[in-house]
């Protein structure tokens, strides 16, 4: 004989709430982007590790 657990979700609970509940809107996203420590932008980002690369062949040469 085999058990199956089963859960109850009652709507306005904080145990069970919907994923996108979760989510952080864009605006909030923005915000918290903008105060982290490193470089957000892709291009930007690329830009330095290929600068960084180059003056460690450079170095290495």
């Amino acid at each position: 004989m085999r058990s199956v657990a089963r859960g109850i979700w009652v709507e306005g609970t904080r145990n069970y709430r919907r994923f996108d509940a979760y989510l952080s809107s864009r605006r909030e996203a923005g915000k918290m982007a903008d105060s982290l420590p490193f470089q957000t932008d892709a291009a930007a980002y690329l830009e330095e590790r290929a600068r960084k690369l180059d003056w460690r062949l450079r170095r290495f040469a």
